[in-house]
């Protein structure tokens, strides 16, 4: 990440008495409601030239579709978006590395 970059990495993760892992990256950019619904979507970017829309959509698809976690963001005018990622501490049954490491 460049040091010119607006993307600002938090500090702001720690494990659940869920036993989720919780990570959040705020942005100081606002994402209109007209384009949030598109946000996760593959090819989807506000950078026209320099963006190929796979960042979000990739985040998405691994941290939901393989990880078993849940990916969210939350965008206000003043405050920018936070994107946040949920993860559980422990793979979930049925997924390609829950069998080695079920027992945690």
């Amino acid at each position: 990440m460049s040091k010119d970059s607006p993307i600002k990495q938090s500090d702001n993760w720690f494990i659940g008495e869920d036993r989720t892992l919780r990570f959040s990256v705020w942005n100081h950019a606002f994402i209109p409601p007209e384009i949030q619904s598109h946000v996760f979507q593959r090819s989807f970017s506000t950078k026209a030239e320099r963006g190929r829309g796979l960042g979000t959509y990739s985040m998405k698809l691994l941290g939901e579709g393989y990880l078993g976690g849940r990916v969210s963001f939350v965008s206000e005018v003043d405050a920018g978006t936070t994107f946040s990622l949920e993860l559980p501490v422990h793979f979930p049954r049925g997924s390609p590395r829950g069998a080695e490491i079920s027992s945690v």
